[in-house]
C-alpha cells in the first residue's frame, strides 16, 4: 500500500515538473506564418499596407546554433535568463549605421549582468572586423548570416530591424527602419530604453 501511494505521489510530482516546463507561447514558425496572412498583396498598391515587425511579438524565438566572431556560443543558453537586444544589419546600410553609437551608449547604461547585445550581420567576418575598427560596436556579433536571417528568421521587414526578445525567449518588441540622420541616436533610445526599464524592473 505505502509503495502504491509512493508511487502515486511521485506520478503527481512528474506532472507537476512537466507542467510547468510546458510554454503554450506560440513558435515563431506560428508567428511568421500570421504576418504574411496578414499581409496585403504588393500587387494592390492602392491598398497595399507595408508589413512591420510588430506581428512576431509575443512569440519563441527560433532556435539557432552560431558562433560570433568573438568565439561566444550563441545558441538557447546565451539567451535565457536575461533579456536581449537583437539587431539585423549590414555595414553597407546607412541607418544601421546611423543606430549604432545609440546601441554602445545603451549597453553602457544597463551593462551584461542581465542584457545580451546581438548583432547579426551579413556581411563577411573579414569585412565586419573592419567595419568595427573605425566604427566600435558593444555587441557581440554573428558574420556571414544571410542563410540564418533568410532561412531561420526569414527577415523581409528589411533593414536594420530589431528585436527585443526576454528571460523566457519570447520576443516582446520588434521595429525595423531607420533614420541616417542625428536623430538616429534619439530613436534608437525611445524605442528600447522603455522596455528594458520595464522588464528590469521584473
Amino acid at each position: 500500500m505505502m509503495s502504491l501511494i509512493l508511487k502515486i505521489q511521485f506520478s503527481l510530482i512528474i506532472l507537476v515538473l512537466l507542467a510547468c516546463q510546458s510554454n503554450n507561447t506560440p513558435s515563431y514558425e506560428e508567428g511568421i506564418a500570421q504576418c504574411w496572412k496578414e499581409m496585403v498583396s504588393i500587387e494592390d498598391l492602392e491598398n497595399f499596407i507595408p508589413l512591420t515587425p510588430d506581428c512576431i511579438t509575443g512569440h519563441l524565438l527560433p532556435v539557432i546554433n552560431e558562433t560570433s566572431i568573438g568565439g561566444t556560443p550563441i545558441n538557447q543558453e546565451y539567451f535565457k535568463g536575461k533579456i536581449t537586444i537583437m539587431n539585423f544589419w549590414f555595414s553597407a546600410c546607412a541607418p544601421c549605421m546611423a543606430e549604432i553609437p545609440g546601441f554602445n551608449e545603451i549597453k553602457m547604461k544597463y551593462g551584461t549582468e542581465r542584457v545580451n547585445y546581438l548583432a547579426i550581420g551579413r556581411d563577411a567576418k573579414e569585412d565586419i572586423i573592419k567595419v568595427l575598427q573605425y566604427t566600435p560596436w558593444q555587441f557581440d556579433q554573428i558574420a556571414d548570416a544571410d542563410k540564418l536571417i533568410k532561412d531561420t528568421f526569414k527577415l523581409r521587414w528589411g533593414y536594420p530591424t530589431t528585436f527585443i526578445i526576454n528571460e523566457q525567449l519570447e520576443i516582446i518588441h520588434a521595429f525595423s527602419g531607420g533614420s541616417t540622420g542625428e536623430d538616429a541616436f534619439q530613436r534608437i533610445q525611445d524605442q528600447i530604453t522603455p522596455i528594458l526599464d520595464s522588464q528590469l524592473k521584473q
